[in-house]
């Protein structure tokens, strides 16, 4: 892990760490009303390689602005600048110098900029990034919340992640996913070829404190997606019940997971290992069946059950969408929340 203090992510408000993952990424910055060869003169003064090209799509070991036809001109001047892959504490560095450079030259924003953060994906597989993408969709109107309002929702050029989860999840391998339309708050159309997935909705800034925020956010949301995705959850196995014996389904169920069940004193009693887990009164097992017959039992519920015993291994859960995410982002978050409501 990498992190920047003092004059960092945070600026000078707080001297709070963030820290940022050696996940690999790229920026681009949309930008208006600052020349782009000015743009390139003043960030070559600065130390840092940045070239002027024309329109192209490759990733290239040093900074390049191009030209883009969707953003809206001030005083004739409308680019995009991208970076060479970055990483860690010399990347954040690297982002931070050029930003001031660009900054101190007169670049601006309007409502047409937007800024794009690529993180690499070569690491994971498909099921973690379906992990990312439904998290990020069920999230999606609280990271709205962060955004302002133009970039909610379903924006013209970063749409909505609605109804697309299932069908990221039904993808076979990363080159299945690179079909869906790039168009959207994440997209995937490069997760094959370029091992790399492109982060769309965070709106056109050139203010190193929300762009730092932002990517250390992203790269802190994938390492929780990633966790949550590798933990799962044991299974319940798949049983018929014998209506021959009293609550014969559950009991079939924990004997699965090595739990053996004992009638004693009037109570199930769990034991593993000769190591008792739990005591249940017939009434308690009855009420994990939802019409009280043995073939009715309520597996989920169940399952929770012996969980809260221990006798399931503890499981990773996902309750919020600031899971994982470390203080000084989350407070930078919430305040973002508040000042955009």
């Amino acid at each position: 892990m990498a992190s920047l203090n003092g004059g960092g992510p945070i600026g000078n408000r707080r001297k709070n760490m963030t820290t940022f993952t050696n996940r690999t990424f790229g920026i681009e910055i949309e930008f208006v009303g600052l020349c782009r060869f000015e743009a390139e003169r003043v960030i070559n003064a600065r130390g840092v390689d940045c070239r002027v090209e024309h329109y192209n799509h490759t990733t290239q070991r040093y900074w390049k602005i191009v030209t883009d036809a969707s953003l809206r001109p001030v005083n004739g001047h409308a680019y995009e600048l991208v970076s060479p892959i970055l990483t860690g504490d010399a990347g954040v560095a690297e982002l931070k110098t050029v930003l001031e450079a660009i900054n101190e030259a007169g670049a601006q924003v309007n409502v047409s900029c937007g800024l794009h953060v690529h993180l690499g994906c070569q690491d994971m597989t498909m099921n973690q990034i379906a992990s990312l993408y439904e998290r990020y969709a069920a999230y999606e109107s609280q990271i709205d919340s962060v955004m302002p309002r133009s970039r909610r929702g379903n924006a013209r050029w970063a749409r909505s992640l609605e109804g697309m989860t299932e069908r990221v999840k039904g993808c076979a391998d990363k080159h299945e996913a690179e079909w869906f339309d790039r168009y959207y708050k994440i997209n995937l159309s490069n997760v094959a070829r370029r091992g790399a997935i492109e982060f769309r909705q965070h709106s056109g800034t050139t203010d190193f404190v929300k762009i730092s925020n932002w990517l250390a956010f992203l790269q802190q949301f994938i390492e929780r997606s990633i966790v949550l995705a590798e933990s799962g959850s044991p299974e319940a196995p798949v049983i018929r019940p014998r209506k021959s014996r009293a609550f014969d389904h559950a009991r079939r169920i924990a004997e699965h997971f090595g739990i053996t069940v004992a009638w004693v004193g009037r109570k199930y009693v769990f034991m593993r290992d000769n190591n008792v887990l739990g005591r249940v009164h017939p009434d308690v097992m009855e009420s994990f069946y939802r019409t009280g017959a043995h073939d009715s039992l309520d597996v989920a519920e169940w399952m929770h059950a012996l969980g809260r015993m221990g006798a399931l291994p503890t499981l990773e859960t996902d309750s919020d969408w600031l899971d994982g995410i470390e203080p000084t982002v989350q407070n930078y978050l919430n305040e973002r929340q508040q000042d955009l409501a």
